[in-house]
């Protein structure tokens, strides 16, 4: 299989790894930072959990969650794993997580369980949240028998005219977007300040920002772009 756009992130990480990568406060008010190294590990690890929960290449997987760099870690890892990954928005409410749960055929949830309680159970979908995920994946080492495939990711839109309607992004267009953006002129430290949820489009906006930090940048901002859109550290 071809390297596809969790190996672009997994490479672009383990060049670095001493980089930061994310700093954040949790919800107890302590302060956070991730490196470069550390994120590659928890991707790796969290793909090797899914499988250990049974999951395969091409499986339903949703995630509900709220401004927490596990949203990008578990996104990377069910693209590493090939699982069809929906993100659920954080502002949504349950009659549109079951509309999207069931057109998006997601037979898991992962949830963070502390910020979404209300919505944490949705029926007829099996439910595992943040912190099992995490407890699971810290004892799980990454081998060779764990879920490989390429990258689904099935957005919905927010449904401002309707249900939310969605659109797949197969592997070949994230590594597309990631690479085309990735070239444009950054400043030698960018950083993006993540204000939209980073388990919905934010995410895919930290991944063009990590090749070029290897790099010199080849081409100029395409016009009203913001040095603030993407992401590196």
């Amino acid at each position: 299989m071809s390297p596809g756009y969790a190996d672009l992130i997994l490479s672009a990480l383990r060049r670095r790894p001493e980089r930061t990568a994310f700093r954040f406060t949790d919800d107890d008010g302590a302060k956070h930072t991730w490196t470069y190294g550390e994120t590659a590990n928890r991707i790796e690890r969290t793909a090797a959990a899914f499988g250990r929960l049974g999951l395969a290449p091409g499986d339903g997987l949703a995630l509900l969650c709220g401004p927490d760099p596990r949203a990008f870690t578990v996104m990377a890892a069910a693209c590493l794993a090939g699982l069809r990954y929906t993100a659920l928005h954080p502002l949504a409410t349950a009659d549109t997580d079951r509309t999207v749960l069931r057109d998006s055929a997601s037979g898991c949830l992962v949830v963070d369980e502390t910020r979404f309680a209300s919505r944490a159970r949705p029926e007829g979908v099996g439910t595992v949240t943040l912190a099992e995920i995490d407890s699971l994946a810290a004892d799980t080492a990454p081998g060779p028998g764990d879920p490989r495939g390429p990258a689904l990711y099935l957005f919905y839109t927010g449904g401002t005219t309707g249900e939310p309607k969605g659109v797949m992004l197969c592997d070949r267009s994230l590594l597309a977007n990631a690479w085309a953006c990735s070239t444009w002129a950054w400043p030698p430290d960018t950083h993006f300040l993540i204000t939209t949820p980073m388990s919905h489009a934010a995410g895919l906006l930290v991944a063009p920002g990590l090749p070029s930090a290897d790099r010199p940048p080849r081409s100029p901002r395409p016009a009203g772009s913001s040095a603030t859109s993407w992401s590196r550290t």
